[in-house]
């Protein structure tokens, strides 16, 4: 399974995600709740 970086536009706060190709992505920050 890959490994996906997100970014939060609002808070800058880096996050690394474990995901399968079919996983959709995240939506919400888990720092700041802001969406994607």
């Amino acid at each position: 399974m890959p490994i996906y970086e997100y970014l939060c536009r609002r808070c800058r706060e880096s996050v690394d995600v474990l995901q399968r190709l079919s996983d959709p992505p995240i939506k919400k920050c888990p720092k700041c709740g802001a969406k994607s």
